[in-house]
């Protein structure tokens, strides 16, 4: 059985979808790392925005694979192990730019899994995504540990209601909630109630 897991940015996709197949013991086929994996090689590249199919070429030399012992899904570019670097914020921002993409984008509830029994869309406001998102950076080192100001705070914010935006508005895959799915409000839910 498969069961696909979608929703904006910031809400808790890839921690519950973790731990949701670490209890049923399933295998996590993460999507969104493979268009994080292609933001990454056209930032590397130095492949200018909107150059879709440059874009399109490079996602031919990235693969997915799963660690045979412990499960876990790892990005290769190149032949290059590349999981570690697709989680910055340069990268996040230029994912949905290659998201809109028609020769690289798929959508997991309404394209790639739209026979799944079990669709989940997870959902939470902008601020507790803000929240998440600027405790996400302090805990990888990208933000100093400590008071964080209102500038910073705000340009997150801005950021993640410009990636809902452009997310929901792209004219390819636009971010909907699938008729079957699931709703659920992550944002006053620990991550194991959600689970």
């Amino acid at each position: 059985m498969s069961i696909a897991i979608d929703g904006p940015a910031g809400t808790g996709k890839s921690t519950v979808t973790q731990l949701l197949a670490k209890r049923l013991g399933y295998e996590v086929l993460d999507t969104g790392a493979t268009y994080r994996a292609v933001a990454y090689a056209a930032i590397r590249e130095q492949v200018p925005l909107g150059q879709e199919t440059a874009c399109y070429e490079l996602a031919k030399n990235i693969s997915v694979q799963f660690d045979p012992k412990t499960g876990e899904q790892r990005v290769f570019y190149k032949g290059e192990d590349i999981t570690d670097h697709i989680r910055t914020p340069d990268v996040s921002k230029r994912t949905s730019d290659v998201s809109v993409m028609p020769q690289v984008r798929r959508d997991i509830t309404t394209v790639v899994l739209k026979d799944s029994r079990c669709k989940i869309y997870l959902d939470a406001s902008p601020e507790i995504r803000t929240q998440r998102r600027l405790k996400q950076m302090q805990q990888q080192g990208i933000l100093p540990s400590g008071e964080i100001t209102n500038e910073i705070r705000k340009k997150t914010f801005d950021d993640i209601v410009a990636r809902d935006t452009s997310d929901k508005s792209r004219k390819v895959g636009p971010l909907v909630i699938a008729p079957d799915a699931i709703v659920v409000d992550t944002g006053y839910m620990t991550t194991e109630q959600v689970v």
